[in-house]
């Protein structure tokens, strides 16, 4: 585990004199590397030979929450949806949550949100939250998706019907009331939790533990990558790096699907064990100018073996420092 002061980022911040709650929260995503898989730890309606994808395939700005029951106590990282674009894009960014049961009924606010890259293929496509969460054994909770305007809702036409109620609402993420809905009667998806899964098809992906207030320590982790070397890149920008736009595209350069999210004024290296997680702590002055001050971060992981750059990208992160 490193740690690192992000003292040097005062030199790139403006006085803010009003005090603000710290805040984090993941943004872009991660590219395929050599690490290993979370662990998939409970499911609906997984893929078989008669798997048909729902037939309702209209684009509708809904969040769509899906019911589940854990059988023991579990840490969850993500999830998996079944879906595809509904785009003429080849891909499309969409949020995902993760909320706790209230009156038998997903709360109105996640407990936290992340981001899952759907293709356009029907297939599972992953997304993770932005801090792992404890579940307790027989304890229920949903998880959505956001954005049903531009992906199809992860639902099969002849697959197994949800012990829960699946819900929607519109707009996503927002404090709209829940209602049940029979377009996604049949829901599809994977929970995954922390452990260790399929080995050598990882996307490697950024979470945080804790927040960026004055005067504390958080630290920005890193989870299923390969044993090897990341650098944590923290910078001051998330469109602008040097002079280069961002986000950038490594494709150009022999990295197909990475891409650079976050400026790069500094670098900090964290070796990363056999269990692909580590943790760079960020240990924030208690100086209340930097109140408001957003920083940037992203992991580089070096591979030889997956691309010809020899490197893979996570997801990124935002930072605000607060109170």
């Amino acid at each position: 585990m490193r740690t690192f002061s992000v003292l040097a980022a005062v030199i790139f911040a403006a006085a803010v004199s009003a005090q603000q709650p710290a805040t984090y929260e993941i943004y872009g995503h991660g590219c395929a590397g050599t690490g290993v898989d979370p662990v998939v730890c409970g499911s609906l309606n997984d893929k078989t030979s008669t798997f048909t994808p729902i037939g309702n395939n209209t684009a509708l700005p809904n969040e769509y929450c899906y019911h589940h029951k854990a059988a023991s106590a579990i840490t969850v990282v993500g999830i998996r949806l079944w879906s595809r674009t509904l785009s003429t894009n080849p891909s499309e960014l969409i949020g995902i949550g993760f909320y706790r049961a209230v009156s038998g009924a997903p709360s109105t606010t996640p407990e936290v949100i992340g981001t899952m890259l759907v293709t356009n293929t029907d297939d599972f496509h992953t997304g993770y939250f932005s801090t792992p969460v404890t579940v307790a054994a027989n304890e229920e909770f949903w998880v959505s998706q956001f954005d049903s305007n531009v992906v199809r809702a992860a639902g099969t036409s002849n697959g197994v019907v949800a012990t829960g109620t699946t819900y929607w609402r519109r707009p996503a993420n927002s404090t709209s009331a829940w209602s049940a809905t029979g377009i996604v009667s049949n829901p599809s998806y994977h929970i995954l939790c922390m452990g260790s899964g399929t080995s050598g098809t990882g996307i490697p992906n950024l979470m945080h533990t804790g927040l960026p207030k004055l005067g504390a320590t958080f630290s920005v982790d890193i989870h299923h990558a390969p044993m090897s070397v990341a650098t944590l890149l923290l910078g001051v920008s998330d469109t602008t790096s040097w002079g280069v736009p961002l986000p950038l595209d490594l494709g150009l350069f022999g990295a197909p699907g990475c891409k650079v999210f976050a400026s790069a004024e500094f670098m900090v290296p964290a070796g990363v064990p056999i269990n692909g997680s580590a943790s760079v702590k960020l240990t924030v002055p208690n100086s209340p100018t930097l109140s408001g001050f957003k920083f940037y971060n992203q992991f580089w992981i070096v591979e030889p073996s997956v691309n010809a750059m020899g490197l893979t990208t996570t997801n990124a992160g935002v930072g605000t420092i607060g109170t």
